[in-house]
């Protein structure tokens, strides 16, 4: 990865890249299923806060989807973000909610 390695071969670099290609993970990688509910969660999480239009659906979730795609997280990890994910639709229906 050209990013850790231009971090290890700074000046004053405490050799990070390195750190993190030989860094043991305590949780199983997440599954592609696990992602792949992730990703739906936050389209429709996105689409109640209005930042995400499926009619007009541009670029946003491709890129998202190719970004997260591309972070290799965990299932802890998956399930932190969808925990997030859950309070934000939660604050939304109770400002909803308040507002009747």
């Amino acid at each position: 990865f050209q990013a850790e390695d231009g971090i290890r071969d700074q000046p004053r670099s405490r050799g990070l890249g390195d750190v993190y290609k030989r860094q043991e993970w305590d949780r199983a990688p997440a599954t592609a299923a696990e992602v792949g509910g992730f990703i739906e969660h936050l389209q429709q999480t996105l689409e109640e806060v209005g930042f995400y239009d499926p009619g007009a659906p541009r670029q946003a979730m491709t890129r998202l989807t190719r970004m997260f795609g591309r972070i290799q997280m965990d299932e802890t990890e998956v399930a932190m973000l969808r925990g997030v994910l859950t309070h934000v639709e939660r604050s939304i229906r109770d400002n909803l909610d308040d507002d009747s």
